[in-house]
């Protein structure tokens, strides 16, 4: 059942009427009881609030903001919401540097947080990512770029801060 509403979701459908009758059963919403076994599952990435889906067409079908959240994310902390990087000292889930956390914070949020309120809360850190990732997003395609070459445009950019090394194969660092 919570994969058939996270699809739903995603695809911005209705999930199954199973999914939707144990809701009511317990006086939620579908929407509702997703985020709550969400919750409960520890996996808070799948439940950030976006007001509309993001999606970008690529060669390999739609890609939404949470697969690219995801595969990006993957590549950086593992998934570990309290890593931080030893070198860089980049922090959490997407790996944010601390230079970026408060004015990516007061911009998602309306207020700045430090880096332990963002290391203790996965929820915040996903809707900072998400909101930081959309604008980004936005930027690209402001700039004429679309499908594949948005996609690894913006993996450059958050990796190492420079959408013209989308095509090096060498490690990128911030």
């Amino acid at each position: 059942e919570f994969k058939a509403a996270h699809s739903a979701r995603i695809n911005n459908t209705q999930p199954p009427q199973a999914v939707i009758d144990k809701a009511e059963a317990q006086g939620l919403s579908w929407e509702g009881l997703y985020k709550a076994q969400a919750r409960a599952y520890r996996q808070p990435e799948l439940i950030a609030e976006e007001a509309t889906p993001y999606t970008i067409k690529s060669s390999t079908g739609n890609v939404t903001l949470d697969r690219l959240r995801n595969a990006i994310i993957g590549k950086e902390s593992g998934g570990q919401f309290g890593v931080v990087n030893p070198d860089s000292g980049a922090l959490g889930y997407g790996q944010v540097m601390p230079e970026n956390l408060p004015g990516w914070s007061k911009a998602a949020l309306g207020r700045s947080l430090t880096p332990r309120e963002f290391l203790r809360n996965p929820e915040l850190q996903i809707k900072i990512i998400n909101h930081r990732m959309k604008q980004t997003l936005m930027q690209l395609q402001a700039a004429g770029y679309s499908g594949d070459t948005l996609i690894r445009r913006f993996a450059a950019i958050w990796y190492s801060g420079n959408g013209d090394l989308m095509n090096s194969t060498r490690p990128q660092y911030s």
